[in-house]
């Protein structure tokens, strides 16, 4: 379990991200200040759980374009932060661990910026990104969509203290039978079902993910 002093002291990066991390947690009439002192503990955690070595992120919540859930910004902001991850103030009502999805999604975004092979923006999520968010239990693809999660990231929630669908995805019995877009890949070592083609490597077991055929 992950101490309360190492969520308090996550170093790295610009001082002025805990600077911003300290006031948005100590704006007593702010109504965001509860949401950002969870979503800066969970960081942590993900941050310390997933072995990510990012430095601290800058989270801002806004009102952004209704397609959009969160955004990670590489480079600087406007503000002249770095490592800026921006809530989507419209779906704030939505179950807290899809919120919590949405911040490791951008914190993956933050880990490839700093650790692996930046994607064009034409392939923002590729291979790498859906692979590593795999890895961390986010089903996604290439277009970023939230495809749901798998118990890795269910039993870690479990971990701190939340309950939540174990795997979030996979179709029920009577959806297997039925029309639904959800398909089943697998790697050799663990099952995922997503609504689009997988293009995935198991950092697990090395293998690629291959869509399961039904025998007839």
């Amino acid at each position: 379990m992950i101490e309360q002093r190492e969520i308090e002291n996550w170093a790295g990066g610009e001082e002025i991200n805990s600077t911003l991390r300290e006031h948005e947690e100590n704006i007593e009439e702010w109504k965001y200040r509860p949401l950002a002192q969870e979503l800066y503990r969970w960081a942590a955690i993900f941050q310390f759980e997933f072995k990510l070595q990012n430095p601290q992120p800058v989270i801002v919540f806004d009102r952004t374009r209704s397609s959009t859930l969160a955004t990670y910004m590489r480079g600087r902001s406007g503000f002249g932060t770095r490592y800026t991850i921006t809530i989507n103030n419209r779906y704030l009502n939505d179950p807290f661990y899809r919120i919590l999805r949405r911040l490791l999604h951008e914190m993956i975004h933050q880990w490839q910026e700093l650790h692996g092979k930046i994607a064009s923006r034409s392939s923002y999520h590729n291979k790498q990104f859906i692979g590593k968010a795999l890895a961390c239990g986010l089903l996604t693809d290439h277009g970023g969509y939230d495809l749901g999660h798998t118990e890795v990231f269910s039993k870690l929630l479990e971990k701190h203290g939340m309950n939540v669908p174990e795997i979030e995805g996979e179709p029920s019995d009577e959806r297997l039978h039925g029309t639904s877009k959800l398909k089943k890949w697998h790697c050799g070592c663990t099952n995922v079902w997503c609504a689009v083609a997988l293009h995935a490597q198991c950092l697990e077991c090395g293998s690629d993910f291959e869509k399961e055929v039904k025998r007839r």
